[in-house]
């Protein structure tokens, strides 16, 4: 199973992005990036399950110099 997110840096500074996922069982390409201002990204998530059913993973987005984090959820059902 995969996903794409796509975003944008509406700030007027460049930021330093991390993701973390959630589990072994999800890959991101990138694991970072840093975005000009106003410039766009775009990140890809793939699940491997090894079972059918319904799922539901996260992968966290930080910011450089941010205590918070963002979850981006990828969510369906395995055959």
């Amino acid at each position: 199973v995969s996903a794409t997110f796509r975003f944008r840096n509406s700030s007027q500074g460049s930021v330093e992005l991390t993701f973390m996922p959630e589990c072994d069982c999800t890959k991101v390409l990138p694991e970072s990036m840093v975005l000009a201002p106003h410039e766009r990204g775009t990140l890809s998530v793939r699940v491997g399950l090894d079972m059918p059913g319904e799922f539901c993973k996260y992968v966290y987005v930080t910011a450089a110099g941010s205590d918070g984090f963002l979850p981006l959820s990828v969510n369906g059902v395995a055959d």
